[in-house]
């Protein structure tokens, strides 16, 4: 295994900020701000959600069943 290091252009936080999980709320709200700027579609949408929840659902329906859960 090895340590990933993302590219600086990736980063849309401030660069001074801490790295705790702050820092992907700052992402999320940053990558929200620039859509609505541009005009395009903020993502995620409540599309994003569902599809989330249901992975998230499969993955305990999973782990309690101890075999696979397929998604659709």
């Amino acid at each position: 295994m090895k340590e990933i290091v993302s590219p600086t252009n990736y980063r849309l936080a401030p660069a001074d900020m801490p790295q705790t999980p702050a820092v992907n709320v700052a992402q999320a709200y940053a990558r929200y701000a620039a859509a609505l700027e541009s005009g395009a579609t903020p993502a995620p949408d409540f599309h994003h959600a569902v599809v989330r929840h249901a992975l998230i659902d499969a993955l305990e329906r999973s782990h309690a069943a101890g075999r696979v859960i397929k998604l659709r």
